[in-house]
């Protein structure tokens, strides 16, 4: 809101279309909100655009519709078109004297890096972002970046600085009025303590989402909400209430208005689903960890087709199906060994979090009464981390 009464006050309307013109786009922000909260991206993708155009007639510089943009391409996976409408943006807002705006153009380019893998450019971004966003005084943006830097921080393995991001984050949830922004604190500091292993912590960051009093006005942060209680209490070897809060997981996802949105939803209970079931029910375990892999291939997401394939390998394990098994580990291993340099860097970059190295593991010990497999697929890992070491 300030960010548009300071750019009122620098515009030189002088017509009434103009004036007009600045009047829709300030309404159809409010609306834009609206839809983006409830998940319903085709729509805030029209509102953004039309906020760009409004800003263009009144004038003025179109960065409140543009970065909106941005975060829609960032939401339906397309990241170089993210990237460079946030490097534009960027430019804008400074030129411009914008700090809110430039902060936000700085966690658009962070979240591309976190998706290339490059998290030490990830996180310099971020502290970028925090810079303008102090300089904004916009507490909200401030609190955003930290949410940003708790998983940019874990990446790289410094976890007593993505400790402290969640206190700060924390610290600014009642200066947070934006679902989607106040939602990064719960979901980076869930994600934090699953890494550290610390199930009990994130029942309770779970269970804090669902009574939220604001995330309780959207399907999709219930539905996450629950998903962490899940995995939580499965963890915890808590089996059927890990079901049973699965089915509340399921319920909330199908409600979400957005066919784009619901379906990524769903795609996340049944991958939800499959791990957690691999255990108890490894059959039913494959059939949704298939139907994750089918979503993601759609969406050309290599690294998350990487941990599906782990997953549904193990799962394919305990159905006593070895040679299933060892060919998703084979394929995962191959999309692993992609010879593309670039590639093959971001995939080596992500491995810690995503378990890639496992796939090596798993395969050698399948093939243990097959030492010549067995040596040939250990002698690859070893190949991977030495090029990750010259890269």
């Amino acid at each position: 809101d300030r960010a548009w009464v300071d750019l009122a006050g620098r515009l030189p309307v002088v017509t009434g279309v103009e004036r007009k013109c600045l009047s829709n786009a300030i309404l159809a922000a409010d609306d834009w909100w609206t839809w983006y909260n409830a998940g319903t991206y085709g729509k805030a993708a029209d509102i953004a655009r039309a906020i760009s155009t409004n800003l263009r007639c009144s004038g003025s510089p179109s960065a409140e519709g543009e970065w909106r943009e941005a975060i829609i391409d960032i939401a339906a996976g397309r990241s170089e078109s993210a990237q460079t409408r946030a490097i534009a943006l960027e430019h804008t807002a400074r030129q411009h004297g914008y700090a809110a705006i430039a902060a936000v153009a700085a966690q658009i380019q962070g979240l591309v890096a976190m998706q290339r893998g490059d998290y030490d450019q990830a996180v310099a971004l971020y502290e970028q972002a925090l810079g303008d966003a102090g300089r904004a005084e916009n507490e909200e943006l401030v609190g955003t970046s930290y949410g940003y830097l708790i998983t940019a921080h874990s990446a790289q393995g410094r976890r007593n600085l993505a400790w402290e991001d969640v206190r700060q984050c924390n610290l600014r949830l009642p200066s947070m009025p934006n679902m989607r922004r106040r939602y990064q604190c719960f979901s980076r500091s869930s994600q934090l303590a699953q890494e550290a292993g610390l199930p009990g912590l994130d029942l309770a960051i779970g269970t804090s989402l669902l009574g939220d009093p604001l995330a309780r006005k959207f399907q999709w942060t219930a539905s996450i909400g629950h998903l962490m209680r899940v995995r939580a209490l499965s963890s915890l070897r808590h089996d059927d209430l890990a079901v049973a809060e699965l089915a509340l997981a399921r319920q909330v996802a199908t409600q979400i208005p957005d066919p784009v949105f619901r379906l990524e939803s769903e795609v996340e209970v049944s991958i939800t689903e499959g791990r957690i079931l691999a255990r108890t029910n490894p059959d039913l375990a494959v059939t949704r960890l298939t139907e994750a892999l089918a979503f993601q291939q759609v969406r050309s997401n290599r690294f998350r087709t990487v941990t599906l394939l782990l997953d549904r390998g193990r799962a394919q394990a305990l159905r006593r199906n070895p040679k299933l098994a060892e060919a998703d580990w084979e394929t995962g291993i191959d999309i692993f060994e992609d010879q593309s340099l670039s590639v093959r860097d971001q995939q080596l970059r992500i491995a810690r979090t995503a378990d890639a190295w496992d796939l090596f593991d798993e395969l050698a010990d399948s093939q243990r009464t097959r030492p010549a497999e067995a040596l040939a697929t250990v002698e690859r890992a070893s190949d991977q981390h030495h090029d990750g070491e010259v890269h």
